[in-house]
């Protein structure tokens, strides 16, 4: 939002921006730190990668780099920033035992903050059908499946009653009748008339006879029973069948269900009131789909699982599906872009940057603990906050350099605190509500003194606690608070003395999924590791790993001071048993002769015995209000309000729980929910690629 406002080229003499923050450092859930005390590694809150979707982020972040204009240094331009991956690595448990399924995405020319046009619905249907006739062609089943001469073109016929096609030709060999029915075409044929025909009724779904439509459905129906029939029985034992068996049995009830039930013409949030699993066995996906690692693949990587219970998934299904065909088909460049140093370090060091230069005050070590409405409840007069520390000098300086990164540190720099001894001492964590540590000041914003409008950017999960009287004066407002539901997630980052080859991680490095819950995500990121600083004792590989963390119930009142030990405490626990009995099937080679599912810890980088190297790796419980991941379970984006809706006269929403054309838990959501934001403060229409409103 702050970005937005800031980039109007009339901005300075219309607003005065001051950013509140509590503790000492910018990026919610996206924020990182640096620990001296451990080579200066990165510590994260769990694994990101961007999509190389998102086209409204990289926008802001090509727009930042250029203007930051950094002349040294290993992080100098957007092109250091971020790096194209297209690895990815699905693991599949297969008659008892786990198999590797290796998925590399093309790259394509496109560069990602390039806002265009966002395809319709019809286009994306028209895309996965090509990705399908595509993933055939590529398949060893096609020798035996694939198209035999003059079908295609005598189905083309057929489907358009003539019209021509460049690739039929009058030489073009035809079949002497067209069958009654499709049971005797290849399923090649099929695939291509699907794909073909689909892109011949054209991207406007209006336009088209609904007849046609079906046609589509048709073709494909009769291609996946021609798979089934042929490999069906034996999926388990063959898996070029099986992959293209998911593939064909879940596109074809996302195309079947799209149509059939107008998602085509009414668009992504028709649906979004069903269960995504529900909706696609209702539209004919089986069960050996539905409980394939196609599902849990996706839902582990929006963490889809409320209170982290991994045996109940839910998102909605317009947001599921229109999710994947985002990240699966509108992307630039890559499939996913990562960032080559800490999130703090890429995103927001260089935001803070470049805002600081063009002059937006930033308030650290300020908590906000309630928002206070006026006497007819319909706008914010008051904004109490609780000041953590006092500042030896009038500004604080955030930043620390690591080798030549401008980088957030893990902990407040406390040389610059009057009470930075005694928050050391106490070893403090600003950024905890459970912290005993208590306010040095209470201060009282007033509006028309200290501000006129208020843009609130904290994550919804922290509301009940600073927006009560929001709550309480809105029915609205209180929907959406306690509909749209977050999960507690958590991560674990590891540093070994071996290299990638040694332990038999995949080469080239990939991005997995699916593997054994909860921590069922992982990432070779030993790039990182040339960011870091430590010295001549150097690590040779680093992974991050990442999943869905069960919620305690009930969650305990902020004074009980010993959770977040507790919580950290169990990462602590179900990662080394985690690792005991997973490592063999993720890295062969990083075990012992003894336990060959076991990771030998005396490959982990630091000092002393194989427990206390395990003991000073990274091990972190996303439990905070504002750390957990906001969920798009079924029926919530009915509840998400838009940015200017929050019915309050001067308060602005900002964030991945907000209503946007893409309403989901990711960065992208919450840069176009904060555009919107301030196109509703501006009243000036702003570049948003995708836009709901």
């Amino acid at each position: 939002t702050v970005w937005s406002l800031t980039s109007l080229p009339d901005w300075s003499e219309k607003y005065d921006i001051t950013v509140y923050q509590v503790g000492w450092r910018l990026g919610g859930k996206g924020a990182s730190g640096r620990n001296p005390e451990h080579g200066q590694r990165v510590e994260e809150h769990g694994l990101h990668v961007w999509g190389g979707f998102y086209d409204n982020a990289f926008q802001i972040m090509r727009d930042c780099y250029a203007e930051l204009n950094r002349h040294d240094g290993k992080i100098r331009d957007f092109k250091d920033a971020f790096k194209q991956h297209n690895n990815v690595l699905i693991t599949e448990h297969i008659k008892g035992k786990w198999e590797n399924w290796f998925i590399e995405y093309p790259s394509n020319s496109d560069e990602p903050g390039n806002a265009t046009d966002s395809p319709s619905i019809w286009a994306y249907i028209e895309m996965l059908l090509e990705a399908i006739h595509m993933i055939f062609k590529a398949s060893p089943l096609s020798r035996d499946l694939g198209s035999q001469p003059g079908e295609f073109s005598s189905i083309w016929e057929t489907l358009t009653g003539g019209d021509h096609h460049p690739e039929i030709t009058p030489e073009t060999p035809k079949l002497r009748s067209f069958p009654k029915t499709l049971l005797d075409i290849s399923m090649g044929a099929l695939l291509e008339a699907a794909h073909q025909f689909a892109g011949w009724l054209g991207m406007d779904a209006a336009q088209h006879y609904r007849t046609d439509q079906l046609r589509v459905v048709r073709l494909l129906e009769q291609a996946f029973k021609t798979l089934d029939d042929a490999y069906g029985d034996v999926l388990d034992d063959d898996p070029n069948a099986r992959h293209l068996y998911l593939i064909m049995d879940t596109s074809l009830a996302i195309v079947r269900g799209l149509i059939m039930d107008g998602v085509v013409l009414r668009g992504w949030d028709a649906i979004d009131i069903w269960n995504w699993p529900d909706w696609m066995r209702r539209w004919g996906a089986s069960e050996y789909s539905l409980q394939s690692v196609m599902f849990h693949g996706i839902f582990d990587y929006i963490f889809g699982y409320p209170k982290g219970d991994t045996s109940f998934p839910r998102a909605g299904a317009g947001a599921a599906i229109h999710g994947m065909m985002r990240l699966s088909f509108a992307y630039k460049g890559s499939l996913f872009w990562e960032m080559q140093a800490g999130m703090g370090d890429i995103v927001f060091a260089p935001m803070y940057e470049v805002l600081k230069r063009r002059g937006v005050k930033f308030e650290f070590f300020h908590k906000i603990s309630n928002l206070g409405l006026n006497a007819d409840a319909d706008g914010i007069e008051r904004i109490e906050v609780d000041v953590q520390a006092t500042l030896k000098h009038s500004d604080y300086d955030p930043l620390v350099d690591v080798k030549g990164v401008p980088s957030w540190p893990s902990y407040p720099l406390y040389d610059q605190l009057v009470q930075g001894e005694q928050l050391k001492a106490a070893g403090t964590n600003l950024e905890s509500s459970w912290d005993p540590w208590q306010p040095v000041e209470k201060k009282t914003l007033v509006l028309g003194e200290d501000f006129d409008e208020v843009v609130l950017g904290i994550s919804i999960g922290a509301f009940p606690y600073v927006c009560p009287e929001l709550i309480d004066a809105s029915p609205r407002f209180k929907r959406m608070v306690y509909g749209i539901k977050t999960a507690q997630t958590q991560a674990v980052q590891l540093w070994l003395d071996a290299p990638r080859e040694e332990i038999g991680a995949p080469t080239p490095p990939v991005v997995a999924t699916g593997f054994v819950d909860p921590i069922n995500t992982w990432a070779d990121m030993s790039y990182i590791i040339d960011v870091e600083d430590w010295g001549e004792d150097t690590p040779k590989f680093l992974g991050y790993f990442c999943g869905p963390m069960e919620q305690v119930q009930p969650i305990p009142p902020f004074s009980d001071h010993g959770f977040p030990e507790r919580e950290r405490q169990r990462v602590v626990d179900m990662a080394r048993d985690w690792f005991a009995s997973n490592t063999g099937a993720m890295w062969p080679g990083a075990t012992s002769r003894s336990n060959p599912s076991a990771l030998n810890l005396e490959l982990l980088h630091g000092e002393g015995t194989g427990e206390e190297r395990f003991l000073s790796q990274y091990f972190r419980a996303n439990y905070e209000p504002t750390e957990r991941y906001v969920l798009s379970v079924p029926g919530s984006t009915a509840l998400r309000m838009k940015a200017n809706g929050s019915r309050y006269t001067n308060l602005y929403l900002a964030g991945d729980w907000t209503y946007t054309a893409f309403p989901a838990g990711c960065i992208e959501c919450a840069v176009m929910s904060g555009m919107h934001a301030a196109e509703a403060i501006s009243g000036q229409r702003l570049r948003i690629a995708c836009r709901a409103y």
